[in-house]
């Protein structure tokens, strides 16, 4: 049998969670595939999660996504996200809490009806941000197998001091015929499948009053009206569109762009953040989101100008830390602080 076949056969021998671990370009997503493959026609009943924020292939950049497998398939493609996670970023570093809890999330909704769970990750493995993201997903799933797809032993040092057993950790290949593709080409590859999920996208004006808000500060307070926002505008020299008071202090959004500063008991963002957002409108259920862009906001009134497909229900908006528009095209990250 080929190493594929093995691997495989140890899977459905002994199944459970799957977890594939590799630099970029090594063929996480390749090797997914053919292992569902396999074990589709081993007779086992096979999931796919997605939490590769930055390649997505079921979801949008920025989600994580899962869909259980029927048949085999010939490209991820295939199939369609049956439950998703808006992380919010394509690049993991300072949203670290959001890639373990949506990857825990969609594991939990993808172990509901079958035996295999094979879990696709992005390519952060070194340094301290990849050891301790990849360290905390390995403690949050405590995966029965790690695939860890290789070229030269580069995961030996990852691999050490996470509860995964020697005997179940499979070092596999990277294929052969893998391009490694520049942070460019990246870039361009998600300005592609931002455009084919907005294709069907349309602009629409929502107010937010009422409407849960999560992410961000905007709405955990009380509006200050217009001669308290003069006030703290000449204390501060700062102009003022729009400020809230909550137990922690005030959040004040100011008009121009300034340089991030520390201020005791103000939070300051700026009116600029909120401009082509990247947002996800969550209804009922929390694992169906539909992700769009917030094009304006009017602070006086609460309303928002949004881009995004067509949703049925809406209850509330999730915020995320990049700056994409319509077009696709990425403006920018930002810290959760700045939202």
């Amino acid at each position: 049998m080929s190493i594929q076949q093995d691997v495989a056969q140890a899977i459905a021998n002994d199944p459970g969670v799957v977890m594939l671990l590799g630099a970029p370009d090594r063929g996480k997503t390749s090797w997914c595939l053919r292992l569902a493959n396999e074990l589709v026609r081993m007779g086992r009943r096979v999931a796919l999660v997605d939490a590769d924020i930055g390649q997505s292939d079921l979801g949008p950049p920025a989600t994580m996504a899962m869909s259980h497998v029927g048949q085999e398939l010939a490209a991820w493609q295939e199939l369609r996200p049956q439950a998703s996670f808006f992380v919010g970023t394509t690049s993991p570093p300072g949203a670290e809490g959001w890639c373990v809890a949506g990857v825990t999330r969609m594991v939990q909704a993808a172990r509901k009806g079958s035996d295999v769970v094979l879990v696709d990750t992005t390519g952060l493995v070194s340094g301290p941000h990849g050891r301790h993201l990849k360290g905390a997903k390995l403690e949050a799933l405590l995966p029965r197998h790690v695939v860890a797809v290789e070229q030269q032993h580069e995961l030996a040092v990852l691999l050490k001091g996470w509860p995964v057993p020697p005997e179940r950790v499979w070092r596999v290949p990277s294929p052969r015929g893998m391009k490694r593709r520049d942070a460019l080409l990246r870039r361009e590859l998600r300005q592609a499948a931002f455009k084919r999920y907005w294709h069907s996208a349309e602009a629409r004006r929502l107010q937010v009053k009422g409407l849960g808000r999560w992410r961000t500060r905007w709405g955990s307070g009380t509006p200050l009206s217009a001669r308290e926002r003069e006030t703290y505008q000449e204390r501060y020299r700062e102009e003022l569109v729009y400020a809230e008071e909550n137990d922690q202090g005030i959040w004040a959004v100011t008009k121009a762009v300034h340089k991030p500063r520390r201020t005791p008991g103000v939070f300051w963002a700026q009116g600029s953040s909120f401009c082509n957002l990247l947002v996800a409108v969550v209804g009922e259920d929390p694992d169906a989101i539909t992700v769009g862009t917030l094009e304006e906001v009017n602070w006086d009134t609460g309303e928002v100008a949004l881009f995004s497909p067509p949703f049925d229900d809406l209850t509330g908006l999730i915020f995320g830390f990049m700056r994409v528009d319509r077009s696709g095209r990425e403006l920018g990250r930002l810290r959760p602080e700045d939202i």
